[in-house]
């Protein structure tokens, strides 16, 4: 692709795209001073304490909305804007 004054874009080509994967991937090279593993390790760990603490709220605020009938009309309008 070119751009307004004629020269082209900065993008990679596919094959270098993956020669760069291939480099994090099997080769060691480092992103940001850590590696991609340590990287997807703590997206993986962010991933499940998020995921835990929605089960945690979804269980107790269902439990509380479930036992108090008279709270049921109120609460359910957030968790439906939410859902």
């Amino acid at each position: 692709m070119l751009n307004s004054n004629g020269s082209t874009l900065g993008f990679p080509a596919p094959i270098d795209t993956f020669n760069r994967v291939g480099e994090y991937l099997f080769d060691g090279r480092s992103l940001y001073g850590h590696s991609i593993y340590e990287h997807i390790l703590a997206s993986l760990q962010r991933l499940l304490v998020a995921f835990a603490l929605a089960a945690a709220f979804g269980i107790v605020a269902g439990s509380v909305l479930g036992y108090f009938t008279r709270l049921y009309p109120i609460g359910i309008v957030p968790v439906s804007i939410i859902r």
